[in-house]
């Protein structure tokens, strides 16, 4: 399967300077079909090039645009760094690099880098052998603790928010908020753990019916004898199952002994049993057994191989990725028993899971960090242009794509929705919003979307199109940003610190007589030009969309120029183009939607070895025409769910290679 490998493949390729077949994604086999192509061509290919004119600016010493070759010494160090490889193949092949001003590659020596690059991120990695990845300690993120506190103890309370949790640390090359490697917890954060243990566990106490009444079970049991062994005996057997499921697996005599002293102090000092029991409680969710998914290393110590999870572990594994929670009685058991390994049965389970009313976290979690829907919490535009932006329309604006996703959940539907579909779902002011009749009412329904409309799809929702915007205008390089970055997972790199001004040399010859011609002009320095002409035809494409998302044919001040050439001459005209563009490169938004699901299910950047584990769900995607619960399960098949590697102090800080 041939899956594009750098920022401008999908839209971005101009036709070669050799006449070479390419394909829908404009990559070749030619070179490489016949075995011309090999790893060790590095030494004689690619780093004479590098050598001679790249490593000048791209160094240690000097690392324009975080770019060290220099430390690249052979094949094996251009394969640890995917990352890398993606950029250095986006601007050689759209000569963007070497700059205007320095010499220039031969036609040669631009052919011998890109076909070995494309080798490499082809058949070069199926060399690489099969890894589960770094080991990892994860943290409970701040959704997934509130999550589970709600699921131990039965309470309709966002913990986290009452005690004043910090934000969870997130890393700009990681959409998602579960990053292992960067969930570390500060002093302010334990102090936050205590109070939100106090106050879930009195919320528990007193005030939650199912709580309550659980609590009144447990000491009646205590309180059967008069002797003070048998009543001890008996707060252990019922903390017992109450730290299984806070620790997510039975625990050890020892781990259970160390609770107990905090009922014998609590006694010996005449404290009540009830408060003795809370005590104890209170103690066990502060524990890093609770904070964090903790997975034993196996024998030999030391060792890196790779080696099956057991099965609590499988199981807090799944439960986390598909509910952001802790597992349910029957996900236990299936741990329990031994059969969850078991192919059929782990198939089954997710079903079963997929179809429970918590698999609504893979919309609330995994897809609105995915859009970036908290970007609308901060959305620009401003009422004062914009009156009938409400803060109650933002709201229905951020349900949409939430709504619609976890449809897709429930009905097993396709990926393909996500580039453009012929529904959506909406609310009364929604609808209002868009020119939707027949629709009353705060609930969310399902809606055909009138012919002729000009909807469909993510990017034709209005809290994309608004959080995508400026204050008073709309925003074609954000908009056109969104689709790269989100829809096809292959964001421009950083600008350069100087992008938000217009060179004199440029601009002054210029006349500026509207907000295109003046992008235009700032995209004509060299170097914002290599990633101008490639978000601004998708941004302008969508410009018949004001800053709020409505349509509009004209503006007051002047007509709307939607039109753009894309680097490979594709044209676009409209957002029907735009969805038409994005569904002629459906592979690569299935390669992007696999690469964002694994990397939400492992918490962790995806490495070399992982990239031909996204090809093959890749595959089963196609085959099955983008089903979700396809790529779901393939994601739960993979063999890096499936396994892990033993932690090392300095697997806890993991690197990103394959962002």
């Amino acid at each position: 399967m041939l899956i594009p490998l750098l920022t401008p493949l999908v839209f971005l390729r101009r036709p070669p300077r050799t006449s070479i077949l390419h394909i829908t994604f404009g990559l070749s086999t030619a070179f490489y079909a016949h075995g011309k192509v090999a790893l060790s061509d590095f030494d004689e290919k690619v780093a004479p090039v590098f050598n001679q004119y790249c490593v000048e600016c791209h160094s240690a010493d000097n690392d324009q645009g975080a770019v060290d070759l220099i430390s690249i010494h052979d094949a094996v160090g251009m394969m640890k760094d995917l990352s890398l490889l993606r950029r250095v193949y986006d601007v050689i092949d759209l000569e963007d690099m070497p700059p205007v001003d320095k010499p220039q590659l031969s036609p040669d020596e631009y052919d011998n880098v890109i076909e070995w690059l494309e080798f490499a991120s082809e058949d070069g990695i199926l060399e690489i052998p099969k890894d589960a990845g770094p080991g990892i300690i994860r943290r409970l993120s701040r959704e997934e603790y509130s999550r589970t506190v709600r699921d131990i103890f039965a309470v309709e309370y966002n913990v986290s928010e009452e005690v004043g949790m910090p934000p969870d640390p997130v890393d700009e090359t990681f959409h998602f908020e579960n990053l292992a490697s960067v969930l570390q917890v500060e002093p302010l954060m334990l102090e936050k753990y205590f109070d939100a243990a106090v106050d879930v566990v009195d919320l528990f106490f007193y005030k939650s019916p199912e709580g309550k009444r659980a609590v009144q079970t447990i000491m009646a049991s205590i309180g059967k004898s008069d002797n003070p062994k048998q009543r001890r005996h008996a707060a252990a057997q019922n903390f017992q199952g109450l730290l299984w499921r806070i620790f997510r697996r039975p625990p050890n005599q020892g781990e259970l002994a160390r609770y107990m002293t905090v009922w014998d102090d609590a006694v010996s000092k005449d404290i009540s049993e009830t408060e003795a029991f809370k005590h104890m409680l209170i103690a066990s969710l502060i524990s890093p057994n609770f904070l964090y998914r903790i997975e034993e290393n196996q024998a030999p110590s030391g060792s890196l191989d790779s080696y099956p999870v057991k099965p609590y572990e499988l199981a807090t594994r799944l439960s986390y990725f598909l509910w952001s929670s802790m597992p349910d009685g029957p996900l236990f058991k299936a741990a329990h028993d031994g059969t969850l390994t078991d192919p059929v049965v782990l198939e089954q389970q997710v079903r079963r899971m997929l179809a429970h009313p918590k698999a609504e976290a893979l919309s609330e979690v995994f897809a609105s960090q995915w859009f970036k829907l908290k970007m609308l919490e901060d959305a620009r535009p401003s009422q004062e242009y914009f009156p009938e932006y409400s803060v109650e329309l933002r709201d229905s604006m951020y349900r949409e794509p939430i709504v619609f996703f976890k449809n897709l959940i429930e009905v097993d539907g396709s990926i393909d929705d996500i580039i453009d579909s012929d529904y959506t779902f909406v609310d009364s002011r929604l609808a209002e919003f868009y020119g939707i009749e027949g629709v009353t009412g705060d609930k969310f329904v399902k809606v055909d979307i009138p012919e002729g409309m000009p909807r469909g799809g993510l990017m034709g929702m209005g809290s994309v199109l608004s959080m995508n915007s400026h204050v008073s205008r709309t925003s074609p390089t954000l908009r056109g940003t969104y689709v790269l970055k989100v829809m096809l997972g292959q964001p421009p790199p950083p600008p350069p610190a100087n992008a938000s001004q217009i060179a004199s040399d440029v601009s002054e010859n210029i006349e500026i007589n509207s907000f295109r011609a003046l992008l235009a002009a700032h995209a004509q320095d060299f170097s914002c030009a290599g990633c101008h002409k490639r978000i601004d035809p998708l941004g302008f494409a969508l410009d018949n969309f004001d800053a709020i998302g409505r349509w509009r044919e004209s503006t007051e001040d002047e007509p709307i120029d939607t039109s753009g050439i894309l680097p490979d001459g594709q044209r676009l005209n409209s957002f029907d183009d735009v969805k038409l563009a994005l569904s002629q490169r459906r592979e690569q938004v299935y390669l992007n939607v696999a690469e964002q699901m694994l990397r939400f299910a492992l918490g962790r950047h995806l490495q070399t070895a992982d990239r031909q584990i996204v090809n093959d769900i890749v595959d089963r995607m196609k085959a099955t025409d983008g089903s979700i619960h396809e790529l779901i399960l393939s994601v739960v098949n993979s063999f890096p769910f499936l396994n892990r590697r033993n932690t090392t102090p300095a697997a806890t800080a993991t690197v990103a290679i394959y962002p």
